[in-house]
């Protein structure tokens, strides 16, 4: 758009200056006309003068001082339009010129890199409206806010009553713990200020939970669902457009997403193995303390190094580093000590460590038990092996596998994963932070 303003601004200038022109041409001309008569009549008074003897010589003089003011008027013009067509003509110019001397865009824009996008501004924005209104009416009383642009009436109920409750109509403010009965359906948006339990077969517009959140198997959101504190998601489901909460996110099999957001956000969670998640989440702990970021020690980028390999079977890829035209392969257990930058598909061996950023124009391959110390960034797409450990982003312009046992990120800092065209989480993945895609999101 500035571009266009800038050529359009250009040929209104060329244009005006043409128009200019052909005005100073026509009153060049007709003073030029205006000079032939005045010569013309000089002429007759001269003859006049030896015909009659009634003119005087004072007349005469008059006269041609008065021609010689129009000549020297046509002279002034002649100069002022010269002055203004040069004008003209350097007036585009004269943005570049002045440029050259007080530059303006020698410094680069400023983009602040600790601004980030609030994952939860739905739920937040939603709850400002409704306690700011809520504390004037009572029980079983309503009142109206502002929805997406539309005005919206909000219905306060108590949520033990909700079987009762023609819902549906209006959105609903629900006061105390909810506990639906398998197929609800709600059609508007529904807060409930205590714990919600959707059965299975359920169907939502918009829910937002101040503690925990439980959907059955097979619930479908159509908008979004959040919460205070915890969301424990069964298989099946349909989470819509955003599926965000303060604390754990739990997501089970099959379950399709487009945004989730949690600290953190656990797949192929179930109830019935609780004791077994508590055990993984103890040896996770455990590691962690062994590898917190306060204790990592600083990447020394200085060579490459290669561990020795256990077993004596093995190939010219697992003892070499090898690029071809269109792949480049780390060797198994590769201790690579800097950034990696390739526009060809990149392949990182079993049991590898990567202490830098990766940057390929291709896929990226991550084999199993792989842990890459910063963030991964891919035009095309992305795939991690079972029990890989990524401390940064991944990014890519593809889509994102993330095998079972990885984990991306770590405690207290938010990491993103984003594949433009889908995202598949495996079971057992474990992300602090975001997960985004514009295509489909699934649990396998």
């Amino acid at each position: 758009m500035a571009k266009n303003s800038k050529i359009q601004k250009t040929r209104s200038i060329i244009l005006f200056t043409i128009f200019f022109c052909s005005v100073a041409c026509g009153l060049l001309a007709e003073a030029s006309d205006t000079l032939s008569s005045s010569t013309t009549s000089l002429d007759y008074l001269k003859t006049k003068e030896s015909v009659t003897e009634e003119i005087t010589e004072q007349n005469v003089v008059k006269k041609v001082l008065h021609n010689l003011d129009e000549k020297k008027d046509f002279n002034f013009l002649l100069i002022f339009i010269i002055i203004i067509f040069v004008i003209m003509l350097f007036l585009p110019f004269f943005p570049a010129i002045r440029e050259l001397y007080q530059k303006k865009d020698d410094k680069p824009l400023f983009v602040s890199m600790d601004y980030t996008k609030d994952p939860r501004f739905f739920d937040n924005s939603f709850r400002e409206k409704l306690v700011a209104n809520v504390d004037q009416v009572g029980i079983d009383r309503c009142f109206r806010i502002t929805i997406s642009g539309k005005e919206e009436l909000i219905e306060v109920v108590e949520a033990k009553n909700i079987d009762n409750f023609n819902f549906g109509k209006y959105a609903l403010y629900l006061d105390g713990d909810l506990h639906m009965k398998k197929g609800m359906n709600f059609s508007k948006e529904v807060y409930v200020n205590g714990t919600t339990e959707l059965q299975e077969n359920t169907k939502i517009r918009a829910l937002l939970s101040e503690k925990d959140l439980i959907l059955g198997k097979d619930c479908k959101v159509i908008r979004w669902i959040g919460s205070e504190e915890n969301i424990f998601v069964g298989s099946g489901c349909n989470l819509g457009v955003r599926c965000t909460c303060e604390k754990e996110l739990h997501i089970e099999e099959n379950c399709v997403f487009k945004s989730l957001y949690g600290h953190p956000i656990i797949t192929d969670y179930s109830v019935q193995n609780e004791e077994e998640l508590k055990e993984i989440d103890l040896d996770i702990e455990n590691s962690e303390e062994e590898t917190t970021e306060d204790n990592l020690e600083k990447p020394v980028y200085e060579t490459i190094t290669f561990r020795k390999l256990k077993d004596d079977k093995s190939t010219i890829s697992d003892n070499s580093l090898v690029m071809s035209r269109n792949e480049l392969s780390l060797p198994k257990n590769t201790e690579f000590s800097k950034d990696i930058i390739v526009k060809a598909n990149l392949i990182i061996g079993s049991g590898s460590q990567v202490k830098g950023t990766i940057k390929c124009y291709n896929d990226v391959t991550l084999k199993e038990n792989v842990e890459i110390d910063a963030d991964i960034i891919s035009d095309k797409n992305i795939i991690l092996g079972s029990n890989c450990r990524v401390w940064g982003n991944l990014f890519c312009q593809g889509e994102i596998t993330i095998a079972s046992g990885c984990e991306i990120g770590t405690e207290g800092i938010v990491k993103s994963v984003i594949g433009k065209k889908g995202i598949t989480l495996e079971g057992n993945v474990k992300i602090h932070g975001y997960v985004l895609t514009e295509g489909k999101g699934i649990t396998a």
